[in-house]
């Protein structure tokens, strides 16, 4: 079977590119403080808004809508910010950043409330990190996401894939599992507060909870639950990404 992570296979999950020749997303003119280049829907950018959000800088990031994929982020002057010309992108006062978590914590050290979502101490701070390790690990690459929400996009041509779909969920009941345990000690991943690492865990499962990870994969984590629904429920999240409905029975694409 290939690789969920093959090149090949992560290309298929990119949104078709529509060629246009006008660079506007690029303009330096009008352009607030920090402006993140990406395709529509992108839950990496949604984990950045929010961070935003609890910060209290939202109103100074913008998304461009009319940037263009496959154009736009080939061009010599994107690549000043993203080197790849890889997506997310982020101009900020100080040059450009690229990596999704690179720009989500940018957004929380420069706003109103770095200590509480990035940690007041060094051993506050590297618990937020192992917890975001824990995600990017175990969560997003160890247990193949994609397989988990890639195919809601039609236009990506992603055909359904059952095997690894099962395969996937058996990983990421392997993760809940642990961080139901660990919720019966306290409310957030890294005590009593709510954390970037919280951010980047509920942020990462906005589509398979919309989509594949239905009732009878949940009712074995209640305290997960009720975790997501606590940070989904929040103004900040709201803000972003509107209501989460929690997919009642998963169905597979035809």
């Amino acid at each position: 079977h290939r690789s969920l992570l093959s090149p090949s296979y992560l290309v298929r999950l990119l949104p078709p590119f529509h060629p246009i020749v006008n660079l506007p997303a690029l303009a330096t003119e009008n352009m607030s403080k920090y402006t993140i280049y990406t395709y529509p829907s992108n839950y990496r950018v949604d984990m950045a808004l929010i961070a935003a959000e609890f910060g209290g800088i939202r109103g100074d990031v913008s998304v461009p809508p009319d940037f263009n994929l496959g154009v736009d982020n080939l061009t010599e002057d994107f690549k000043k910010i993203s080197p790849l010309g890889f997506v997310p992108a982020m101009r900020t006062p100080e040059g450009g950043l690229f990596e999704s978590l690179a720009i989500v914590r940018y957004l929380a050290r420069v706003g109103n409330n770095s200590d509480r979502l990035l940690g007041a101490t060094p051993y506050e701070s590297s618990l937020i990190d192992a917890w975001i390790d824990f995600t990017t690990c175990y969560v997003f690459s160890a247990s193949k996401v994609y397989a988990l929400f890639a195919f809601i996009y039609d236009d990506w041509e992603m055909p359904y894939d059952a095997e690894a779909f099962n395969k996937a969920k058996e990983v990421m009941a392997k993760a809940w599992t642990t961080l139901e345990g660990h919720l019966k000690q306290t409310p957030y991943m890294t005590g009593d507060k709510l954390t970037l690492a919280d951010i980047v865990f509920a942020t990462t499962l906005l589509y398979p909870i919309k989509t594949s990870l239905d009732a009878s994969f949940r009712e074995g984590y209640p305290g997960v639950c009720a975790y997501l629904r606590r940070l989904y429920d929040t103004p900040e999240f709201k803000n972003v990404v509107g209501e989460v409905q929690f997919v009642e029975k998963f169905q597979p694409p035809k």
